[in-house]
């Protein structure tokens, strides 16, 4: 991972897809991005995030980008009740702008960035698991 900084001042962070893995921004920083890489049958519970205030912006809304693998996508309403669901494929992506969403592996070494709003604290105070 590499930053460009002008004093103390961060202008600039990035990586590569291949070689990085996690949350790779600051907690507390306004946009946050991480690089998530699942197994097969890997899953990220169901969730909706918690309205809170992220630099003055309700709802948190994510975006995805399918680098590797598939991933089943379930998309739920507000109320928590289920939508519809995608199959993703390397080079896919959506954004997520209200509702909740899980994630599902369909493959071996699925890969996808995740980009959102923060700050993010922690997940007790971010999201909603059902």
């Amino acid at each position: 991972m590499w930053e460009v900084n002008a004093g103390t001042k961060l202008i600039a962070r990035g990586g590569n897809i291949f070689s990085e893995e996690g949350f790779l921004s600051n907690p507390d920083e306004y946009l946050q991005f991480a690089v998530l890489r699942l197994s097969v049958v890997q899953e990220i519970q169901r969730h909706v995030h918690k309205r809170r205030n992220r630099h003055g912006r309700y709802p948190t809304h994510e975006f995805f980008v399918v680098f590797g693998g598939m991933l089943k996508v379930q998309f739920y309403s507000d109320d928590k009740v289920l939508i519809d669901s995608k199959t993703l494929v390397s080079g896919d992506f959506y954004c997520q702008y209200s509702g909740g969403h899980s994630f599902l592996s369909l493959s071996e070494d699925t890969l996808f960035i995740e980009v959102k709003h923060g700050p993010f604290s922690n997940v007790e105070d971010d999201k909603i698991k059902f």
